[in-house]
């Protein structure tokens, strides 16, 4: 989990295998990269035979801290005050 002045997110490296016909309808494979056709979002991937072997990164964002709230450490403990 990372804490950066505006915001909270979560960073996971991720690996997966899958088959080609596992692909949703929104996602096109291009060379050696998944192109999913609504959010443009490009993952590469390694083709063998017909299994997609891929890694990579994954951010999610847990919240955002706007300019009302202020965020404090005292003892190792985070407090958020809104």
């Amino acid at each position: 989990m990372v804490l950066g002045k505006k915001q909270q997110y979560k960073k996971s490296a991720l690996t997966d295998t899958f088959h080609i016909k596992e692909l949703s309808q929104s996602e096109i494979l291009r060379n050696d990269s998944i192109i999913n056709t609504i959010t443009s979002e490009k993952i590469a991937v390694t083709l063998i035979n017909d299994s997609l072997f891929t890694n990579y990164s994954y951010k999610d964002t847990l919240f955002h801290i706007n300019e009302n709230h202020i965020l404090r450490k005292m003892n190792r403990v985070l407090f958020l005050k809104y």
